[in-house]
């Protein structure tokens, strides 16, 4: 059974987010760039979820493979580009016997699973859920070759 966290449910939080073109910031700006229609106090409560959902799933884990972003444009998706991607990333973890671990929009949840990754948590969101992904370790075998006398 997935754990499950909501954040942010209601529809004040919702209409947070805004188009408006009162900010002026410039990409050149030392401070940093922020985009106009970004809601930053809804963004830093969706974020502390997601790291405490991550913290909960790998935390105490040793060796894990963290995919923080894998997309595609949408104009090369459905040609199997993220599944190449993903049997290469794959193979490193299970070559470096790792745990791999992914936060996922619903639309990447089918993609992950072809790869042994299972869904372990899921956090809600005003813009939609994220689920919390784990690929357990693949077992080496660790035993002593025969000798041929």
């Amino acid at each position: 059974m997935a754990d499950v966290v909501k954040v942010g449910g209601n529809d004040e939080l919702k209409a947070r987010v805004t188009t408006s073109k009162s900010r002026s910031k410039s990409r050149s700006e030392d401070d940093g760039w922020v985009p106009e229609a970004l809601d930053v106090p809804a963004w830093l409560e969706v974020s502390a979820a997601l790291r405490n959902e991550r913290e909960r799933v790998v935390g105490r884990l040793e060796d894990v493979c963290r995919i923080t972003l894998l997309s595609i444009r949408p104009d090369y998706q459905r040609l199997g580009l993220g599944s190449a991607l993903m049997h290469h990333i794959c193979e490193d973890i299970d070559r470096h016997g790792r745990y791999g671990n992914v936060l996922s929009s619903p639309a990447g949840v089918r993609l992950y699973s072809k790869f042994r990754f299972e869904v372990v948590g899921r956090v809600e969101t005003p813009y939609g859920p994220i689920s919390s992904m784990l690929r357990r370790k693949v077992q080496r075998d660790v035993s002593v070759p025969k000798k041929h006398y």
